[in-house]
């Protein structure tokens, strides 16, 4: 299992924290972002290209951008399905029914199946390969993928 909980465990999908003191609106993170990381954020965003501001660190940085808090779970959830090639993506709700901050990359059927038995009767979002091109959807009347 991988686990996604805050900004610094991006890092392991190529997006590593620096501060959240660039942001003039004191909303957003401002974070170094490897070439593994661009390529998962232009596919999150669905856009051709992504021209990323200079790193600010160096390294295996190609760029940086910012990001807000509540980019954390989603970019993340899709980062373990996409680069991880996790089998599953969770997403707990606690007993007061609101979602957890915190995302769980399922690497195989056969560790769900033991978390299932350890974890009980637990209610999750579950994201997961389910649609008909990858990450896209083929259209069914045109044959067209979105």
């Amino acid at each position: 299992m991988i686990t996604i909980n805050c900004a610094d465990d991006l890092k392991q999908v190529g997006f590593e924290c620096l501060t959240g003191e660039a942001c003039g609106l004191s909303m957003r993170l401002l974070y170094d972002v490897t070439q593994q990381g661009k390529e998962s954020l232009e596919r999150f965003l669905d856009v051709a290209k992504i021209e990323l501001k200079p790193a600010w660190n160096g390294g295996d940085a190609v760029g940086s951008v910012m990001l807000t808090n509540d980019t954390i779970i989603p970019l993340g959830a899709f980062c373990l399905l996409h680069q991880k090639k996790c089998v599953e993506v969770w997403q707990e709700y606690n007993d007061k029914g609101y979602l957890s901050q915190s995302v769980y990359g399922w690497e195989s059927h056969e560790e769900i199946e033991e978390s299932l038995c350890l974890m009980g009767n637990t209610h999750y979002r579950r994201w997961g390969f389910s649609g008909t091109a990858g990450d896209r959807n083929t259209h069914m009347m045109s044959g067209r993928t979105s």
